[in-house]
């Protein structure tokens, strides 16, 4: 990604950090043990990184939330996280 403003550098930053906190807190939840990797990241990771995001920043949660929304109605590419 590249960028000029220093506001969306933040965001991708913490966005990124969000999304990986999320997707490691999910797969180490004891639910995540019963659960396949699309239905782990729908259910438990997902929800916790808008969450993550929208602590930080209303309007940054909301942009999350628009970008994961977008990526699975469409199915155009999977929505990213953590390995």
């Amino acid at each position: 990604r590249e960028t000029t403003a220093v506001d969306e550098l933040l965001y991708w930053i913490a966005d990124d950090l969000a999304r990986t906190t999320a997707w490691r807190r999910a797969s180490a939840s004891p639910a995540a043990a019963t659960m396949a990797e699309a239905e782990r990241l729908r259910l438990i990771a997902i929800p916790l990184w808008h969450s993550y995001m929208f602590a930080i920043r209303k309007d940054w949660g909301y942009l999350t939330s628009q970008a994961t929304a977008e990526a699975t109605r469409n199915n155009k590419e999977p929505v990213p996280h953590a390995v």
